[in-house]
């Protein structure tokens, strides 16, 4: 994992983040992506083996006979839909909730399509400082970029296969190189975080010099956060990129 992280916002969502100290986590099934939580990426049958270390898990004073019985009723399990955890991952969809990020500041199509384009700006964090504003069922997730739709096994993968299952998305997105952290059973979808994590804000190349100001007043004057710097984007004049310059 990088250890910084970068954030496209439009100017009103930087003014709310700088002034709350807050992040909004989104469920995946609002994004823009129809493929977000494509069923078909989790092979969610359980294994026999799977099933028989669950059952082991919550019955501690098993028996030989019971557990000769549990064996039986698994035998007939898969021979079934399982249907509560098909209900499980359903509920999973519902519960899940995402905030993004990019490895790059500099891609002019994410700060056309996120900052409002090119008249936001792009919020530089220290990954390690941010992540630990977040309580421990949350996990941080490079998403991985694939030409088809691959099935992984939850019995065989757990965890991995769950990632897998929200960290997936089409080569067509592989421009964003796209981060997440995910959340698995929040209630809230706007989360307090260590400010002192940001490191810079930098602006898009079409905002003006006055609204640049105006921003630069909320971070060092009303808020006194005179940790960050900020940057600007610049056209280049000789290639098709954008290039960063240090406001002081």
């Amino acid at each position: 994992m990088n250890d910084f992280i970068y954030k496209y916002v439009d100017l009103n969502g930087l003014k709310i983040i700088l002034k709350n100290q807050t992040l909004k986590f989104s469920n995946p099934l609002d994004f823009n992506d129809p493929f977000e939580f494509h069923d078909n990426l989790v092979d969610r049958k359980l294994s026999a083996k799977h099933q028989l270390e669950i059952y082991k898990k919550f019955d501690k004073n098993i028996t030989r006979e019971k557990l000769k019985w549990y064996k039986k009723e698994i035998k007939e399990d898969l021979k079934k839909p399982q249907s509560h955890l098909i209900k499980l991952f359903e509920e999973k969809k519902l519960s899940t909730k995402v905030t993004c990020f990019s490895e790059i500041n500099d891609n002019i199509l994410m700060w056309a399509h996120y900052a409002d384009k090119h008249n936001g700006a792009c919020i530089k964090f220290d990954t390690k400082k941010l992540f630990s504003s977040f309580k421990t069922d949350s996990y941080l997730s490079n998403v991985k970029y694939h030409r088809r739709i691959i099935t992984k096994k939850y019995s065989k993968l757990r965890e991995n296969a769950i990632e897998h299952w929200i960290s997936s998305k089409s080569k067509d997105w592989k421009y964003e190189k796209e981060v997440r952290i995910i959340l698995g059973s929040s209630t809230s979808n706007i989360l307090p975080f260590d400010i002192e994590s940001i490191n810079d804000i930098i602006f898009g190349c079409k905002l003006t010099e006055e609204q640049k100001i105006d921003i630069e007043k909320l971070i060092f004057q009303e808020m006194s956060y005179d940790w960050i710097k900020t940057r600007e984007m610049k056209i280049s004049n000789t290639e098709y990129k954008l290039e960063i310059n240090n406001r002081w």
